[in-house]
């Protein structure tokens, strides 16, 4: 028998498997364990289909190669003869520019030792259910992220502008680091901290998603302090979730960490969005009760619509780090190079330093500089890297 959706495969199942699999609401894939597709009903063909980076439906993971890279190796590694090997895995659809997201599910069981059977669906039932699927599939996927390791941290430089030091290189300018956590998905590989660091927000596991990337990051900066000496980054800079800072012990917990970490508190930079810090009286009261513990509090992403400089004095910060549109539009723009300056008076006037983040360029770099911004981060010194890259980054060139 010939399978109805790709002649060129040959289908040893039975009729009345194919009939089933023809007729069924959602989609059914049947595959050899290295992914030949042996039967395929029309839903899950039309499901893969926009998946598929050429287009054929030959082989399972060839077809999801570009959403799934490593569901290959997931199913040659699971060590049993039969079971579920993935469960409600949400894999985004590639669509035109400015089409609405969306998401294929898949699960996957293995029988008999040799065969996968694989189930597919959008779950196109509306809007709403469609979002609480993935809402719903993805805080599964981050929950059990957490609990196997999948997550890690990587680093960015924070590097001093100052030309006065006379260091010629941003190596030798190296400021800090700041802590960015990362997602290494099990099938999908790599997951954009966009699509996760919400749903965290949403689903209550903010406060483990902060609370593994502040402990990881103050360990492995300890460990840079012991090995690298002098050349070791003087500060290290996490980014803080309203989960976190809504916490009750939170400042008893960042306590704790830095004692067992051997960190000194001056070491220790905590970012808030400013969104967060402008209105909130509960942040507020929440980063003058770690300002006690001697750290540094920076607010992020000035200028992006919260925060205005009246209220400034309000606020228990001891960094502006000014938003990468503003440095971006201040090359052209003598409006938000007025802004800038403007930033950078008021910050000088109640002794608060300020960092331009997201410099991509030497002119960006040039008016960074220009307007009295003490230090920065951005792709034009490093991108986000790995812990050991960057003690290798530190120590060559």
């Amino acid at each position: 028998m010939r399978n109805a959706i790709n002649p060129a495969l040959d289908v040893a199942a039975p009729e009345t498997l194919i009939q089933f699999l023809n007729r069924a609401p959602l989609g059914l894939v049947q595959a050899t364990l290295a992914g030949a597709i042996e039967s395929i009903n029309p839903t899950a063909a039309e499901l893969l289909a926009p998946v598929s980076f050429s287009g054929r439906l030959e082989n399972l993971f060839a077809a999801l190669e570009q959403v799934a890279p490593r569901l290959r190796d997931m199913v040659a590694n699971f060590g049993h003869e039969s079971g579920s090997v993935c469960g409600t895995i949400q894999l985004p659809i590639p669509g035109r520019p400015g089409a609405q997201t969306k998401s294929l599910f898949i699960d996957i069981f293995k029988l008999d030792g040799a065969r996968l059977i694989a189930t597919l669906s959008d779950k196109s039932s509306g809007p709403a259910q469609q979002r609480a699927a993935r809402r719903s599939a993805m805080e599964n996927e981050l929950s059990q992220a957490l609990a196997d390791n999948q997550l890690f941290v990587q680093y960015q430089p924070l590097v001093s502008l100052s030309e006065e030091d006379g260091a010629p290189s941003a190596r030798e300018r190296i400021a800090g680091v700041e802590a960015l956590v990362r997602w290494n998905h099990r099938i999908r590989g790599a997951v954009s901290p966009l699509e996760f660091i919400g749903v965290a927000e949403e689903c209550g596991l903010s406060g483990a998603l902060g609370g593994f990337v502040l402990r990881s990051a103050c360990r492995q900066f300890m460990q840079w302090q012991n090995e690298l000496g002098d050349r070791a980054p003087k500060i290290l800079a996490v980014n803080l979730s309203r989960g976190q800072l809504t916490e009750p012990g939170f400042a008893a917990s960042v306590s704790e960490i830095l004692e067992s970490s051997g960190m000194i508190p001056e070491q220790l930079q905590l970012e808030v969005h400013e969104s967060l810090a402008a209105h909130d009286a509960s942040v507020q009261r929440r980063l003058r009760e770690l300002k006690t513990l001697g750290l540094v509090l920076a607010l992020d992403n000035f200028g992006s619509g919260y925060s205005s400089l009246a209220s400034l004095h309000l606020l228990p910060v001891d960094l502006i780090k000014i938003d990468r549109s503003f440095i971006n539009e201040a090359v052209l723009s003598a409006h938000h190079r007025v802004l800038i300056d403007a930033t950078v008076r008021v910050a000088k006037s109640l002794r608060m330093a300020v960092a331009a983040e997201g410099i991509e360029t030497e002119a960006q770099l040039a008016v960074a500089r220009q307007l009295g911004c003490q230090s920065g981060q951005g792709y034009f010194f490093s991108e986000a890297i790995s812990a050991a890259n960057l003690s290798l980054w530190l120590t060559t060139g």
